[in-house]
């Protein structure tokens, strides 16, 4: 992204408050951040230097840790240019022979120590490459006028599980997490005003049960024309021409086609669902456009050029599956804590290591107490979590075949160390894992370039207020203009005992926006690279200034005042958010299998268990994969 350093349209850098004056902000490490109480753990990571690029990044147990940061992504890309030695026989040993080393600290790598710690034999370590475990299960924290606010960095929802749900119903049994959710009602907003409890669902699945305005940009107008819940009147009052109203219409609500319900996953894993629409379905290339953000920020990174009409599918878009039932406007099924599925994970952690959290296991103390951090990585411990420790080399001590140990090296605190271990799970990603696996065979090399990443940026903007979202009459925001993202939105507070922050127009609150970087038309093996030098090599405050005069153009018409309004932005990047499925990914050629199916099966002490190795990237997959693939090392499975 590029944008002027002084004017983006018609707004100066004062005008919008990228310029706020010294005295209306805090400072650390010498750099100017927004106007927030700032808090920290005494035994949390130390926050990161406020630098360029990776800019402010809130308070609490997080406030190291948001997104890739610059000093993750620096370690990690020490890796893809061979910075590290080749050679690991030099390097020293550390700890005793361990029974089993995840790499990975996510839903994946928690669930498989999670595994090992009730039915494992010995001792297990968890490396994690980040100052915080998580994964994209992690959240930002705000103090805005004494109100602590919480929103997620990237894993968002999740749905009321049953037993036909399995393991993941059991864990959640285990765990004792709620099954019944509440949520505050605004006080002070139009009664009309539809609010969605967390930040996917507005986008496009159920946007009709939630009140989203569509931004149309006419002409030279100084502010776009908002147009409210588009899809109740099927299109009459959206700005587009007859056919295309007519095309999206056919996409969104007919049918499926009778080809799509009859076809064989196979046959749909052949092809683009940019081509299913526009060859099987006859739709013009507009609706493919339509449905490109929707696409990559729901689950795949990417568009519908490059992505298989399966995958499509199984996210449930139009034209490959039955038409959704919405239900009726109060009808929930999708929640979200606070800070999204933050929650659950720091719950798994908690019942591996109960001193990781502060207090008990009610839902408040793990929602909000602070995490101990030097409870994590204790020589007592059955498992250990060891953070910020970046995986860089990992092979068999001889033959994979009958080598009985793994060696394990990695770089902590500028450090570089090695471990034995007796097992491996690799918890983490194949753009990773096709770097560091020193000994893999040709068929895991060949299944692991399959793997196509794209990124995802979450933006988390603390408002002082959202009086002009009441004054539009709308919870959530649609736009048509490819500047930044497409969407954003306000969730309702969820009650953590009954408690949450006021939801009042007056009051602070957290705006989210997921942004994707689709570039359909491009070859689609290099789009997940050409979307990640886009996100990478935008600073900090060019994001900030692009956030803030976008908010300022749709909604300065209905009294925002981003100079005023805005309290603090937060930056999530994650450069390899999603696995992209392009067409081929789910069933392979040749009859040889998908990449995951061939990358299930490990080789010699090796596992991999991660959520990409599914069809979808969620909670459920992740936690699957990553107690299969422990099973596994432990010879159950």
């Amino acid at each position: 992204m590029t944008a002027d350093r002084d004017i983006i349209n018609g707004n100066s850098d004062t005008s919008l408050g990228v310029d706020v004056d010294i005295s209306r902000r805090d400072f650390i490490g010498g750099v100017a951040v927004a106007p927030l109480i700032l808090s920290s753990c005494a035994e949390s990571p130390t926050p990161n230097p406020v630098d360029p690029w990776t800019g402010y990044a809130g308070i609490g147990d997080y406030a190291a840790a948001n997104g890739n940061t610059a000093g993750v992504v620096q370690a990690a890309h020490r890796i893809r240019d061979f910075q590290y030695p080749e050679s690991v026989s030099n390097l020293p040993y550390v700890d005793d022979v361990y029974d089993l080393v995840v790499v990975g600290g996510g839903f994946s790598g928690i669930a498989a120590a999670y595994d090992f710690m009730h039915n494992g034999e010995g001792r297990c370590l968890v490396l994690e490459n980040h100052p915080v475990f998580g994964g994209e299960a992690k959240q930002n924290e705000f103090n805005v006028d004494g109100v602590h606010l919480t929103a997620p960095q990237g894993s968002n929802d999740f749905r009321t599980l049953d037993p036909s749900d399995g393991l993941p119903y059991e864990l959640w049994k285990e765990l004792g997490l709620p099954t019944q959710f509440g949520y505050r009602s605004p006080d002070g907003a139009p009664r009309d005003v539809k609010f969605a409890h967390d930040n996917y669902e507005p986008m496009f699945w159920s946007d009709e049960k939630y009140s989203v305005g569509y931004f149309f940009q006419n002409g030279g107008a100084t502010h776009p024309t908002m147009v409210k819940d588009i899809w109740a009147d099927r299109l009459q009052r959206a700005p587009w021409p007859e056919d295309t109203k007519r095309d999206l219409l056919n996409w969104r609500f007919g049918k499926a086609s009778s080809a799509a319900i009859e076809a064989e996953a196979r046959e749909l894993d052949s092809m683009s669902y940019e081509q299913f629409l526009t060859d099987r379905l006859g739709l013009k290339a507009d609706v493919a456009r339509y449905a490109d953000p929707i696409l990559a920020a729901g689950s795949y990174g990417l568009g519908s050029d490059a992505v298989s009409a399966y995958a499509a599918r199984l996210l449930g878009m139009p034209g490959v599956s039955p038409v959704a039932d919405n239900g009726s406007p109060d009808t929930h099924t999708v929640h979200s804590f606070p800070g999204g599925n933050t929650a659950i994970l720091r719950r798994m952690v908690k019942a591996i290591l109960p001193n990781s959290i502060a207090g008990g296991t009610s839902p408040e103390d793990i929602v909000w107490n602070e995490i101990q951090f030097g409870e994590l990585d204790k020589p007592t411990n059955k498992v250990r979590i060891r953070l910020g420790s970046t995986v860089f080399h990992v092979s068999h001590e001889g033959d994979p075949e009958s080598a009985e140990h793994v060696i394990i090296s990695y770089a902590k605190s500028g450090k570089l160390s090695r471990l034995r271990a007796k097992a491996v799970v690799m918890a983490n990603g194949a753009w990773v894992n096709r770097h560091i696996l020193a000994d893999a065979g040709e068929r895991q090399k060949r299944a692991l370039a399959e793997f196509r990443h794209a990124p995802m940026l979450v933006v988390n903007v603390a408002l002082n207020n959202w009086r002009f979202f009441a004054k539009a009459g709308v919870s959530a925001a649609h736009w048509f203009d490819d500047s930044l993202g497409f969407f954003c939105n306000i969730r309702a507070p969820m009650l953590v005992d009954g408690v949450a922050p006021d939801f009042n127009p007056d009051k602070p609150t957290v705006l989210t926006l997921y942004c994707a970087f689709p570039s359909p038309g491009q070859p689609p093996e290099i789009q997940g690279a050409l979307a990640r030098t886009k996100m990478f090599n935008t600073s900090f405050v060019d994001y900030e200034r692009a956030v803030r005069a976008k908010l300022q153009h749709m909604f300065g018409q209905f009294g925002f005042d981003s100079k005023r309004d805005i309290a603090a932005i937060i930056l999530n990047r994650w450069g390899h958010a999603y696995v992209s499925r392009q067409p081929g990914f789910f069933f392979g050629a040749n009859g040889e299998g998908g990449a995951g199916d061939i990358l299930r099966e490990g080789y010699g002490r090796i596992y991999f268990g991660h959520s990409e190795l599914t069809g979808r990237q969620n909670w459920h997959a992740a936690v699957r994969e990553g107690n299969r693939a422990a099973r596994q090392a432990r010879g159950v499975a």
